[in-house]
């Protein structure tokens, strides 16, 4: 049994044996695919701190519980640059923060925002980050709690996308999302860097509903916002929202 899954799976076992919360640490999306495998007729959540969160936790509840109560594991941090003029990027927040000593997996999604960001992290770490992180690349910072429960996603920009599929397919839908080929997208899902609603996805053929949404590693999120009427040919009209 390699390591991760044997973690996974001594974390499901004590929170079942004992009754009680246990919880992983942050799991990026092939981590999440691979614990739930693991969890099969378990009681658990995964979550990440707000509803689009793509770096999770997976939470094995005990009986006397039906949700997962943020505030008892994970905390959050906005950081803000008051005085610098400069450009921050993800990696500039994210290198400032491990930066500190803190391990990558104790660190959940961080939120850009202009020159200000959000992080979602374990309870004690957002409490580390807050009184050790002073500074961000040559920009001098301030660091605050927010509430959990008030973490947003990234304001984008959305992109309307018309088109028509002969099949509602993830490599067919994603193509037209993302304005690929259907083979070069074929090569990024076999490659493990798309998941549909924030679980990775390998299956080309998966069907594809209204509503779900599709994340590109490097490439970005897009929705499939409503599936119309049928063409002459039988093709199915798509409206796609693109975020940019």
């Amino acid at each position: 049994m390699e390591l991760f899954d044997k973690k996974i799976t001594e974390l499901r076992l004590k929170s079942e044996n004992s009754d009680i919360l246990k919880y992983s640490q942050f799991l990026d999306t092939q981590q999440q695919l691979k614990a739930i495998s693991l969890s099969r007729g378990a009681k658990y959540v995964l979550d990440g701190g707000y509803p689009d969160a793509e770096r999770r936790l997976i939470a094995y509840l005990p009986s006397y519980l039906d949700e997962l109560d943020r505030h008892s594991i994970m905390g959050a941090v906005h950081i803000t640059c008051p005085h610098f003029s400069g450009e921050l990027t993800h990696r500039d927040f994210l290198g400032a923060i491990l930066g500190l000593g803190i391990k990558r997996e104790f660190i959940g999604d961080i939120i850009i925002s202009g020159k200000e960001a959000t992080v979602v992290a374990l309870k004690n770490m957002a409490e580390f980050i807050k009184e050790n992180l002073v500074s961000v690349g040559r920009a001098s910072v301030h660091v605050e709690f927010i509430d959990i429960n008030e973490v947003k996603s990234a304001q984008l920009n959305e992109k309307h996308i018309s088109c028509t599929v002969s099949q509602l397919r993830l490599d067919a839908v994603a193509a037209n999302a993302f304005s690929l080929s259907r083979t070069k997208m074929c090569e990024v899902i076999d490659s493990g860097y798309v998941s549909v609603n924030h679980v990775l996805c390998t299956h080309r053929d998966k069907e594809i509903n209204e509503g779900d949404v599709i994340s590109v590693r490097g490439m970005g999120r897009a929705k499939l916002n409503e599936i119309g009427g049928k063409s002459r040919k039988d093709r199915i009209f798509l409206d796609i929202i693109r975020y940019v």
